[in-house]
């Protein structure tokens, strides 16, 4: 339930940012300008992540992810490549994820960045980690191309 209310709201907000009244001119905003539909989109990319890695739906989770990012491993092994960290996660053993204490910030038009309270159950155990993640924007698309502990 609370999954399909989450989307219905960023569907009607990302509806409400893209509709033009008729015979209205949409200009495309300057390039040094920030557009609030990108800090949807990183929003969007995070919600992917979070509910990706729960679902154990491994294509998905990796679609948010940037060939050459760096993520920090949920088995202690570091900081991992993208493939790497895809095997950790078919492993499956998180059951609960949670990101809170959410700072989103959209720095430039191409690069953001999401510092959060990473907290989950892998194998019984709770587990609570501050992360940073780093997105860029490549193409269309915001994708995670970094996710590294950050020191208290």
């Amino acid at each position: 339930m609370r999954d399909a209310a989450t989307r219905a709201l960023w569907l009607g907000a990302l509806f409400l940012l893209a509709w033009t009244p008729s015979g209205a001119q949409q200009t495309p905003p300057p390039q040094n300008v920030l557009d609030i539909r990108d800090e949807f989109e990183v929003a969007r990319a995070m919600d992917v992540y979070a509910t990706s890695i729960v679902r154990r739906e491994i294509d998905k989770l990796m679609s948010v992810f940037a060939d050459d990012a760096v993520i920090v491993s949920k088995a202690g092994k570091g900081m991992v490549s993208k493939g790497e960290f895809r095997k950790e996660m078919e492993q499956g053993t998180i059951q609960r994820l949670l990101i809170a204490e959410v700072e989103l910030r959209v720095e430039s038009p191409r690069t953001a960045t999401v510092a959060g309270t990473e907290r989950y159950t892998s194998g019984g155990e709770r587990r609570s980690e501050r992360l940073l993640w780093r997105l860029e924007k490549r193409g269309d698309q915001w994708l995670i191309v970094e996710v590294r502990p950050v020191k208290p």
